[in-house]
């Protein structure tokens, strides 16, 4: 059997009667003990844990917010470390961490993920209704970000393709996590894994939440067509890269591409209209991306917490520049202002947001 089978097993073996179970589970912790399966034994160790007296719950749930405490402060040594160029300490700590956050992580059957940004899990979820049902939980460690400097250290080293190893692991705790993404598109394109850094710039820009992360993207898919040769799309995706930049940076690489290509028809928008679908590929903001946020301020609106609200309006109009979400933005600060000064009924809390990660 498998983990997964043998845990389910155990699971279908309790009786609901404390004494019963209790004596049971310990049995089967001795059992998994001697064979070393630790998945197993955070399983057990899970199951145990509800059987506990609510005092003593109490006291380990002050331990585990200690040794949450103690790893905090060992990731300030990292930052400390790599302030001062001591790269193999600040690695040998990274790595230590990381593993003790996968050990951690079997307690919920792996149902924690790292979001960096709030909106990483809504875009995650995609939807509010996803976000009642599915079973996620924020877990109180940036692993993410143990990964991602782990990545940086493997660079310095020269060692690319560990950094690519970490940084693809860092995706599985947070498969939105677009400063992770760009980083690896990078690290793909500097050892010709073109096809690798091609689909994930077509992952990033399906949920890209900033222009900037749209810039990014374009930039990538736009120099993978140059290498294949379709000049018409590359300049597409050079001047739309572009036009979500505050200072373009494409100008001169678009003027040599017209200059020696330039049947490439851009007249009107229909043209440009026109070469994306016919490289089916996505044109600006993803649509998905618009549906969840307006999905999910709509939610926030009915929970009156208005934080969130104006947390995804704002992503919002800096994303779009569309006028109804700053019209939004300034009718809910003001209705934020009246709840946090007591004219309207207070509902929830100031930390209400984590309503959408602990449902």
């Amino acid at each position: 059997m498998n983990n997964k089978e043998i845990i389910d097993e155990i699971k279908a073996n309790l009786t609901n009667e404390k004494d019963v179970d209790i004596a049971y589970l310990q049995t089967e912790m001795e059992i998994y003990k001697k064979m070393h399966n630790e998945e197993v034994i955070y399983a057990i160790a899970d199951m145990l844990f509800h059987y506990l007296d609510p005092k003593v719950k109490e006291k380990l749930d002050l331990k585990t917010h200690q040794v949450l405490d103690e790893r905090r402060e060992e990731y300030e040594k990292v930052l400390n470390l790599l302030e001062n160029d001591r790269y193999d300490e600040a690695k040998a700590i990274l790595i230590k961490l990381s593993l003790t956050f996968k050990k951690a992580s079997y307690v919920k059957e792996k149902n924690y993920y790292d979001f960096d940004q709030m909106i990483e899990y809504f875009l995650f979820c995609e939807n509010v209704q996803n976000a009642k049902k599915l079973k996620i939980r924020r877990y109180p460690e940036p692993i993410t970000y143990y990964l991602y400097q782990l990545a940086s250290i493997y660079q310095k080293e020269n060692n690319i393709y560990k950094a690519i190893d970490s940084l693809e692991e860092a995706l599985t705790y947070n498969p939105r996590c677009q400063y992770v993404m760009q980083e690896l598109m990078l690290l793909y394109e500097e050892v010709s894994k073109d096809e690798e850094a091609f689909e994930l710039a077509k992952t990033s820009l399906k949920y890209a939440y900033a222009k900037e992360q749209l810039a990014q993207a374009y930039q990538f898919i736009a120099k993978y067509f140059f290498k294949k040769q379709c000049y018409d799309i590359a300049i597409v995706c050079y001047l739309t890269s572009d036009s979500y930049r505050k200072t373009p940076q494409n100008k001169e690489v678009v003027i040599q591409l017209v200059k020696e290509y330039s049947k490439v028809p851009l007249e009107q928008i229909s043209d440009v209209n026109d070469i994306f679908a016919k490289y089916h590929l996505q044109q600006g903001i993803a649509e998905n991306v618009i549906f969840t946020i307006n999905d999910f301020i709509a939610y926030a609106k009915r929970l009156n917490d208005y934080e969130t609200v104006l947390y995804l309006l704002n992503i919002a109009s800096e994303l779009t520049d569309d006028a109804y979400y700053q019209i939004q933005i300034a009718e809910n600060a003001k209705k934020l202002e009246e709840k946090t000064n007591g004219n309207k009924n207070k509902n929830f809390t100031s930390d209400e947001v984590d309503i959408f990660y602990n449902n």
